[in-house]
């Protein structure tokens, strides 16, 4: 997943969509207390948010 946003926006915008979804992540774990998570949709998640954030 994380080679198709690469391709998507470009190899530059990688560490900046990964840095977003570990912060999602992060804020996911501390409101659902969960002990494992998937990290795709915290990827999709801030690919999302990149792409807007571009966009705007």
């Amino acid at each position: 997943m994380l080679a198709g946003i690469g391709a998507w926006f470009g190899a530059f915008s990688i560490s900046y969509i990964v840095f977003m979804a570990s912060l999602f992540g992060i804020v996911a774990y501390i409101f659902h207390r969960q002990s494992q998570s998937a990290f795709g949709p915290y990827l999709c998640l801030s690919a999302y948010t990149f792409f807007w954030y571009q966009i705007l």
